[in-house]
């Protein structure tokens, strides 16, 4: 029984971790310079699921021109 609570539990903590993300982005909408990010959910060997990492997500086009940009200051 105690290993379904653990499952449950790490269900549990993964979704909240998203939902952290999650509310860094609507919460960095409008901030400039801010890019958004998503989660990464990995899942374990012995059952069960966690957030691995939060991958941003960038427009690789600005972001050379903008470092060739600030390279030419």
């Amino acid at each position: 029984m105690s290993s379904l609570l653990s499952l449950g539990v790490q269900g549990v903590r993964a979704s909240q971790a998203g939902l952290n993300v999650t509310g860094n982005n609507i919460s960095n909408v409008n901030t400039p310079g801010y890019t958004r990010q998503i989660p990464q959910f990995q899942s374990l060997e012995g059952g069960g699921v966690k957030q691995e990492y939060s991958q941003r997500i960038v427009n690789q086009f600005i972001n050379t021109r903008v470092w060739a940009d600030s390279s030419r200051f």
